[in-house]
């Protein structure tokens, strides 16, 4: 294909996940899921902006949070918009302590040069988020279009485009979607001409981490860093790194990473010491908060927690593993009914029926003689499987967390996991395609001779 060829084809599909992205134009979930998705995080976004055009860039830490007080007619959530809009006084912030919030910075800059009133630039806000995505998610298919084939590239798009977790997180300022990505771009550059020196892989995975940290904070930051190598594990499988060479590169990016995550927490306990006036204010949040949504024990200083809060968290806690992480192979990953009506309900995906479908695309690989001796497709079962524990790396590690936010974590599949089926389904179907092709020639050869 000529290089115009593929830039047309390329702006197609840009517009195509831009247009599904910012609003929902191809019907891919309820509409008002769409809309109403994590507002609750987003409102942090321009509380931040709010607080900042008053009181100054750095004030409160650079810290997001809320402003108020909060009308008792309003909702905190809806009041922060307001809030911004309108361009109204307040007289209290209450800031949200566990992220860095680096790209709540950026949209406070956007807001400073911004052209638009305060009403359009909520949406422009989202548009350019969704762009973000939409370049980002197009570089992945670029990317396993050109390593595996059109056939993979293809499929990859569509797992995209009819999504319903990547859609209704795609517009939302708060989540920035996008830069979870840029570590596996990172590394895949990195890995690509071979085992990089040990060097190079502190360096890159240590910026890489960094940036994921203090950019989208600690949410899901098990399974980023695990997407992150998902590259090394395709190309260590694909070029026969061999296991020393392999292990030593694990083993030196899991430090760095380590490494940049205490860096990214010195800053966040900065940020909390200069809104509180204490270091150890910081330090403390941190210890609670990973306790308390990871495996804590001590569950009754969550008793003085509002409402029904207290005890969710109680129960968040003292829930086992097993009971946390098998809900989640039961969310739906696919779901077409929205799109073609209810009619079609019988299209509803789960989540469980795409980890079944990368073992029978493992095993096909494994147990099919010429896929076998196909490298790509034995480097993508592990990336696939790689993939696979780094989804849900989040779902067990942080078992609390994953117990009381069954409207959100959904997403981690997607971080690589599913797009990563889809190219090997794309990879499988080429290697049977080419396998059928093979009798025929050589049929065509003893006619021949």
């Amino acid at each position: 294909m000529s290089g115009m060829r593929t830039l047309l084809l390329y702006g197609i599909l840009f517009v195509l996940l831009t247009l599904s992205f910012v609003r929902n134009q191809w019907g891919v979930v309820e509409t008002s899921w769409f809309y109403k998705h994590q507002l609750y995080a987003e409102s942090l976004v321009f509380g931040r902006i709010v607080k900042a055009n008053q009181d100054g860039f750095f004030s409160s830490g650079m810290l997001p949070g809320w402003v108020g007080p909060v009308p008792e007619s309003e909702e905190v959530k809806y009041w922060q918009y307001e809030a911004y809009k309108d361009d109204l006084p307040f007289e209290t912030y209450e800031p949200y302590r566990s992220h860095p919030s680096w790209h709540v910075a950026a949209f406070v800059f956007l807001d400073a040069v911004s052209p638009f009133s305060k009403e359009r630039n909520i949406p422009v806000f989202h548009l350019v988020n969704s762009m973000m995505l939409a370049c980002t998610l197009l570089l992945f298919v670029g990317l396993v279009a050109r390593e595996i084939g059109k056939a993979a590239g293809i499929l990859v798009f569509l797992s995209i485009l009819f999504s319903p977790w990547i859609t209704v997180f795609s517009w939302n300022s708060w989540w920035v979607l996008w830069a979870y990505f840029v570590p596996f771009f990172a590394c895949w550059y990195l890995v690509r001409g071979g085992a990089p020196a040990l060097k190079r892989v502190a360096l890159w995975i240590f910026a890489a981490a960094l940036f994921k940290c203090v950019m989208t904070g600690y949410e899901y930051v098990t399974t980023a860093y695990g997407m992150m190598l998902v590259p090394m594990a395709y190309f260590a499988a694909k070029d026969r790194w061999g296991w020393g060479a392999w292990t030593k590169r694990v083993f030196t990016a899991a430090g760095v990473s380590v490494v940049a995550t205490l860096v990214s927490m010195a800053i966040l306990v900065t940020e909390n010491a200069s809104e509180s006036g204490s270091l150890r204010t910081g330090v403390d949040h941190i210890v609670e908060t990973v306790a308390r949504r990871a495996y804590g024990s001590d569950t009754a200083k969550y008793t003085n927690f509002p409402g029904p809060k207290a005890q969710k968290m109680i129960e968040s806690l003292e829930a086992s593993t097993w009971e946390t992480v098998v809900p989640y192979f039961g969310g739906v990953a696919y779901d077409f009914s929205e799109m073609l009506g209810p009619a079609f309900s019988w299209t509803k995906a789960p989540f469980g029926a795409v980890v079944l479908l990368a073992l029978a695309l493992t095993l096909a690989t494994f147990f099919t003689g010429r896929l076998r001796e196909d490298r790509r497709a034995v480097a993508m079962a592990a990336a696939v499987w790689w993939g696979f524990v780094s989804s849900i790396s989040w779902l067990v590690l942080f078992k609390a967390h994953s117990h009381v936010h069954y409207h959100i974590n959904y997403i981690v599949w997607h971080l690589p996991f599913v797009m990563f089926v889809f190219a090997q389904l794309g990879c499988v179907l080429q290697g049977a395609m080419a396998n059928r092709r093979a009798p025929d020639s050589e049929t065509r050869e003893r006619r021949a001779s």
